[in-house]
Protein backbone atom coordinates (compact mmCIF):
# COMPACT_ATOMS: atom_id res chain seq x y z
CA UNK A 1 0.00 0.00 0.00
CA UNK A 2 1.43 3.38 -0.97
CA UNK A 3 2.31 5.67 1.92
CA UNK A 4 0.76 8.68 0.20
CA UNK A 5 -2.53 6.77 0.14
CA UNK A 6 -2.09 5.82 3.81
CA UNK A 7 -1.56 9.48 4.63
CA UNK A 8 -4.66 10.42 2.66
CA UNK A 9 -6.77 7.88 4.54
CA UNK A 10 -5.50 9.27 7.84
CA UNK A 11 -6.25 12.83 6.77
CA UNK A 12 -9.74 11.82 5.63
CA UNK A 13 -10.33 10.44 9.12
CA UNK A 14 -9.76 13.98 10.42
CA UNK A 15 -12.83 15.16 8.52
CA UNK A 16 -15.24 13.09 10.54
CA UNK A 17 -16.16 15.68 13.11
CA UNK A 18 -18.96 17.48 11.27
CA UNK A 19 -22.66 16.89 11.83
CA UNK A 20 -26.11 18.25 10.98
CA UNK A 21 -28.18 19.41 13.93
CA UNK A 22 -30.55 22.23 14.70
CA UNK A 23 -28.76 25.51 15.14
CA UNK A 24 -28.29 26.73 18.72
CA UNK A 25 -27.08 30.10 19.99
CA UNK A 26 -23.36 30.19 20.61
CA UNK A 27 -22.39 30.19 24.26
CA UNK A 28 -19.59 28.90 26.43
CA UNK A 29 -19.97 25.32 27.62
CA UNK A 30 -19.34 24.06 31.11
CA UNK A 31 -17.08 21.51 29.42
CA UNK A 32 -14.84 24.19 27.94
CA UNK A 33 -11.25 24.82 28.87
CA UNK A 34 -9.83 28.21 27.97
CA UNK A 35 -6.28 27.89 26.65
CA UNK A 36 -3.92 30.84 26.42
CA UNK A 37 -1.53 31.22 23.51
CA UNK A 38 1.36 33.44 24.48
CA UNK A 39 4.48 34.54 22.64
CA UNK A 40 6.43 37.72 23.32
CA UNK A 41 3.84 40.54 23.33
CA UNK A 42 0.95 38.46 21.94
CA UNK A 43 -1.74 36.88 24.11
CA UNK A 44 -4.66 34.86 22.71
CA UNK A 45 -7.45 32.82 24.35
CA UNK A 46 -8.91 29.70 22.69
CA UNK A 47 -12.05 27.89 23.89
CA UNK A 48 -10.98 24.21 23.94
CA UNK A 49 -13.56 21.46 24.53
CA UNK A 50 -13.09 18.86 27.29
CA UNK A 51 -14.60 15.34 27.11
CA UNK A 52 -13.95 11.70 27.96
CA UNK A 53 -15.13 10.10 24.72
CA UNK A 54 -17.29 10.79 21.68
CA UNK A 55 -19.14 8.23 19.52
CA UNK A 56 -20.21 9.18 15.98
CA UNK A 57 -22.25 7.68 13.16
CA UNK A 58 -21.76 9.45 9.86
CA UNK A 59 -21.95 9.40 6.10
CA UNK A 60 -19.97 11.55 3.72
CA UNK A 61 -18.13 12.02 0.49
CA UNK A 62 -14.54 12.76 -0.48
CA UNK A 63 -12.63 13.31 -3.70
CA UNK A 64 -9.28 11.62 -4.20
CA UNK A 65 -7.33 11.40 -7.48
CA UNK A 66 -10.40 12.62 -9.41
CA UNK A 67 -12.54 9.88 -7.89
CA UNK A 68 -15.61 10.65 -5.80
CA UNK A 69 -16.26 8.16 -3.01
CA UNK A 70 -19.32 7.96 -0.76
CA UNK A 71 -18.96 6.23 2.60
CA UNK A 72 -20.51 5.54 5.99
CA UNK A 73 -18.46 5.40 9.16
CA UNK A 74 -18.61 4.77 12.89
CA UNK A 75 -16.00 6.70 14.86
CA UNK A 76 -15.00 6.65 18.51
CA UNK A 77 -12.64 9.21 20.02
CA UNK A 78 -11.28 8.52 23.51
CA UNK A 79 -9.54 11.59 24.86
CA UNK A 80 -5.75 11.39 24.97
CA UNK A 81 -5.91 7.69 24.11
CA UNK A 82 -7.19 6.58 20.70
CA UNK A 83 -9.28 7.23 17.60
CA UNK A 84 -11.14 4.22 16.18
CA UNK A 85 -13.02 4.15 12.88
CA UNK A 86 -14.90 1.56 10.83
CA UNK A 87 -15.90 2.67 7.31
CA UNK A 88 -17.97 1.13 4.53
CA UNK A 89 -19.15 2.08 1.05
CA UNK A 90 -22.11 -0.32 1.13
CA UNK A 91 -24.39 -0.88 4.16
CA UNK A 92 -23.04 -3.61 6.39
CA UNK A 93 -19.88 -4.25 4.34
CA UNK A 94 -16.78 -2.87 6.06
CA UNK A 95 -14.03 -1.67 3.72
CA UNK A 96 -11.43 -0.54 6.22
CA UNK A 97 -10.89 -0.13 9.95
CA UNK A 98 -8.45 2.36 11.50
CA UNK A 99 -6.96 2.52 14.98
CA UNK A 100 -4.84 5.53 15.90
CA UNK A 101 -3.26 5.48 19.36
CA UNK A 102 -0.56 7.52 21.07
CA UNK A 103 2.27 5.74 19.27
CA UNK A 104 1.07 4.30 15.97
CA UNK A 105 -1.48 3.90 13.20
CA UNK A 106 -3.08 0.57 12.26
CA UNK A 107 -5.25 0.05 9.18
CA UNK A 108 -7.14 -3.05 8.01
CA UNK A 109 -8.07 -2.75 4.32
CA UNK A 110 -10.58 -5.53 3.66
CA UNK A 111 -11.05 -4.52 0.04
CA UNK A 112 -7.42 -5.21 -0.91
CA UNK A 113 -6.84 -7.65 1.98
CA UNK A 114 -3.94 -5.62 3.37
CA UNK A 115 -2.93 -4.82 6.92
CA UNK A 116 -0.75 -1.80 7.68
CA UNK A 117 0.82 -0.71 10.95
CA UNK A 118 3.59 1.73 11.71
CA UNK A 119 4.71 4.18 14.35
CA UNK A 120 4.45 7.93 13.75
CA UNK A 121 8.23 8.05 13.76
CA UNK A 122 8.44 5.45 10.98
CA UNK A 123 5.83 7.32 8.96
CA UNK A 124 7.96 10.44 9.22
CA UNK A 125 11.02 8.52 8.02
CA UNK A 126 9.12 7.12 5.01
CA UNK A 127 7.10 10.09 3.80
CA UNK A 128 8.59 13.06 5.67
CA UNK A 129 5.32 14.21 7.25
CA UNK A 130 5.28 15.00 10.97
CA UNK A 131 2.01 14.00 12.57
CA UNK A 132 1.11 12.42 15.90
CA UNK A 133 -1.91 11.52 17.98
CA UNK A 134 -2.23 14.96 19.56
CA UNK A 135 -2.53 16.53 16.10
CA UNK A 136 -5.17 14.00 14.99
CA UNK A 137 -7.33 14.44 18.09
CA UNK A 138 -7.08 18.24 18.16
CA UNK A 139 -8.10 18.57 14.51
CA UNK A 140 -11.06 16.22 15.03
CA UNK A 141 -12.59 18.25 17.85
CA UNK A 142 -11.44 21.73 16.72
CA UNK A 143 -9.13 22.19 19.70
CA UNK A 144 -5.86 24.07 19.77
CA UNK A 145 -2.53 22.29 20.09
CA UNK A 146 -1.52 22.76 23.71
CA UNK A 147 1.36 20.27 23.99
CA UNK A 148 3.73 21.70 21.35
CA UNK A 149 6.35 24.42 21.49
CA UNK A 150 5.37 27.38 19.35
CA UNK A 151 6.33 30.91 18.41
CA UNK A 152 3.73 33.42 17.20
CA UNK A 153 4.89 35.27 14.11
CA UNK A 154 1.91 37.53 13.46
CA UNK A 155 -1.57 38.37 14.75
CA UNK A 156 -4.16 40.02 12.51
CA UNK A 157 -7.79 41.08 13.11
CA UNK A 158 -10.22 41.37 10.20
CA UNK A 159 -11.92 44.67 9.34
CA UNK A 160 -15.16 43.74 11.12
CA UNK A 161 -13.35 42.48 14.25
CA UNK A 162 -15.24 39.20 13.79
CA UNK A 163 -12.23 36.89 13.61
CA UNK A 164 -8.54 37.18 14.14
CA UNK A 165 -5.74 35.09 12.67
CA UNK A 166 -2.44 34.15 14.20
CA UNK A 167 0.49 32.65 12.33
CA UNK A 168 2.99 30.63 14.31
CA UNK A 169 5.74 28.07 14.01
CA UNK A 170 4.89 24.72 15.61
CA UNK A 171 7.44 22.10 16.65
CA UNK A 172 6.16 18.51 16.61
CA UNK A 173 8.33 15.75 18.01
CA UNK A 174 12.02 15.72 18.97
CA UNK A 175 14.23 18.68 18.09
CA UNK A 176 16.63 16.44 16.17
CA UNK A 177 14.00 15.91 13.46
CA UNK A 178 12.90 18.57 11.02
CA UNK A 179 9.36 18.60 12.42
CA UNK A 180 8.58 22.29 12.17
CA UNK A 181 5.45 23.51 10.43
CA UNK A 182 3.72 26.84 9.90
CA UNK A 183 0.21 27.11 11.34
CA UNK A 184 -2.37 29.74 10.41
CA UNK A 185 -5.12 29.71 13.02
CA UNK A 186 -8.31 31.75 12.60
CA UNK A 187 -10.29 32.25 15.82
CA UNK A 188 -13.76 33.71 16.40
CA UNK A 189 -13.77 36.82 18.58
CA UNK A 190 -17.28 35.86 19.74
CA UNK A 191 -16.94 32.24 20.83
CA UNK A 192 -13.14 31.95 20.95
CA UNK A 193 -13.53 28.75 18.91
CA UNK A 194 -11.29 27.89 15.98
CA UNK A 195 -12.81 28.83 12.61
CA UNK A 196 -9.97 27.55 10.42
CA UNK A 197 -6.80 25.59 11.09
CA UNK A 198 -4.21 25.44 8.32
CA UNK A 199 -1.00 23.44 8.67
CA UNK A 200 1.80 24.03 6.16
CA UNK A 201 4.58 21.47 5.79
CA UNK A 202 6.72 23.91 3.83
CA UNK A 203 9.75 21.60 3.89
CA UNK A 204 7.86 18.66 2.34
CA UNK A 205 6.54 19.40 -1.18
CA UNK A 206 4.66 22.40 0.25
CA UNK A 207 1.96 20.06 1.54
CA UNK A 208 -0.77 21.86 3.47
CA UNK A 209 -3.87 20.72 5.35
CA UNK A 210 -6.70 23.22 5.65
CA UNK A 211 -9.71 22.50 7.86
CA UNK A 212 -12.56 25.00 7.99
CA UNK A 213 -15.02 24.76 10.89
CA UNK A 214 -17.86 26.67 9.25
CA UNK A 215 -20.55 26.32 11.94
CA UNK A 216 -20.77 25.39 15.63
CA UNK A 217 -23.78 24.05 17.55
CA UNK A 218 -24.37 22.96 21.11
CA UNK A 219 -24.26 19.16 21.37
CA UNK A 220 -25.30 18.38 24.92
CA UNK A 221 -23.28 20.91 26.88
CA UNK A 222 -20.44 21.20 24.37
CA UNK A 223 -19.99 23.68 21.56
CA UNK A 224 -18.80 21.52 18.66
CA UNK A 225 -18.25 22.02 14.92
CA UNK A 226 -21.21 20.95 12.80
CA UNK A 227 -19.92 21.70 9.32
CA UNK A 228 -16.33 21.04 8.28
CA UNK A 229 -14.50 21.28 4.97
CA UNK A 230 -11.05 19.74 4.63
CA UNK A 231 -8.51 20.10 1.87
CA UNK A 232 -5.11 18.47 1.46
CA UNK A 233 -2.93 20.28 -1.08
CA UNK A 234 0.55 20.07 -2.57
CA UNK A 235 1.94 23.16 -4.34
CA UNK A 236 -1.61 24.57 -4.33
CA UNK A 237 -2.93 21.51 -6.19
CA UNK A 238 -5.79 19.81 -4.30
CA UNK A 239 -5.16 16.15 -3.42
CA UNK A 240 -8.23 15.55 -1.26
CA UNK A 241 -11.43 17.52 -0.70
CA UNK A 242 -13.96 16.09 1.76
CA UNK A 243 -17.23 16.81 3.56
CA UNK A 244 -19.13 14.70 6.12
CA UNK A 245 -22.56 14.67 7.83
CA UNK A 246 -23.14 12.99 11.18
CA UNK A 247 -26.36 11.13 11.86
CA UNK A 248 -25.75 10.45 15.56
CA UNK A 249 -23.47 11.78 18.29
CA UNK A 250 -23.12 10.33 21.80
CA UNK A 251 -20.96 11.83 24.53
CA UNK A 252 -19.16 10.07 27.37
CA UNK A 253 -20.78 6.65 26.93
CA UNK A 254 -19.43 3.14 27.53
CA UNK A 255 -17.59 2.37 24.29
CA UNK A 256 -15.90 -0.60 22.61
CA UNK A 257 -13.13 -0.35 20.01
CA UNK A 258 -12.55 -3.87 18.61
CA UNK A 259 -9.56 -4.27 16.32
CA UNK A 260 -8.80 -7.88 15.42
CA UNK A 261 -6.26 -8.44 12.65
CA UNK A 262 -7.53 -11.03 10.10
CA UNK A 263 -5.49 -14.18 9.51
CA UNK A 264 -4.45 -12.90 6.07
CA UNK A 265 -2.96 -9.80 7.74
CA UNK A 266 -0.77 -11.64 10.25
Amino acid sequence: MRFKFILSILIVSLVFFSCKTSKSPQQYSQDSKFISIESKDTFVLVNNTSYNNISLKTNGIFNYENKEINFNANIIIIHDSLVWMSASVLPGIEIFRILVNKDSIKIINRFSREYYTDSFEKIYEKIGICINFDVVEALLVANDFISFNHEIIQKHTDSLFTNYTISRNIIIGPDDKNCNLLQNLKISNNSLKIVQNELNYWNRDNISISIKYEKYDLIGTMLLPTNINIELKSYENPLIIAKVLFKQIKLNQNVSTPFNVPNWGK
